[in-house]
């Protein structure tokens, strides 16, 4: 199987535009570093085996929000899926990682929050692969944009 190679996976800090602190950018894994291929300085969203914590995918995001995955991106799986357990009362699925850093801070990262790796698009096709994870937790909440895409993906993926 051919993949991009990684980045190094950079440094955590805050995102103040955002307002994540660094201390939730260091627990989730998500940092600032150079992109040689670009030739600049991204966000990189690291993506981690949910047993091992081993860094197998990136999605890196620029300054004019455009997106692209590197690594193992077929076992990427739900980002931040590597820090909860994998059973609990409640889980939350943002659309995008930002979101799930967002909620999970307000939430003081007490709830298991995660994000789909393709956004709304995808949402279906990437819970169902996820299905057995999910199913232990007693109530899943889909937290998914308020567009056209969002909208739909939120019904499509609740039945």
């Amino acid at each position: 199987m051919s993949s991009k190679p990684l980045l190094p996976l950079g440094e955590a800090r805050a995102i103040p535009s955002r307002g994540l602190t660094q201390e939730t950018c260091e627990r989730w894994g998500y940092t600032i570093g150079f992109d040689p291929y670009l030739q600049e300085t991204v966000q990189i969203a690291n993506y981690r085996d949910p047993i091992s914590g081993e860094v197998i995918a990136q999605k890196v995001r620029t300054k004019d929000k455009d997106f692209r995955f590197l690594g193992d991106t077929k076992r990427a799986g739900l980002y931040g899926r590597h820090l909860w357990r994998d059973t609990g009362r409640r889980i939350i699925i943002t659309e995008g990682e930002i979101d799930a850093l967002t909620v999970s801070q307000v939430l003081e990262h007490r709830w298991p929050v995660v994000s789909l790796q393709n956004g709304a698009s995808a949402a279906r096709k990437s819970l169902a692969e996820h299905l057995d994870w999910l199913n232990g937790f007693e109530q899943i909440v889909l937290c998914f944009d308020q567009d056209e895409a969002g909208r739909k993906a939120v019904q499509s993926c609740a039945t």
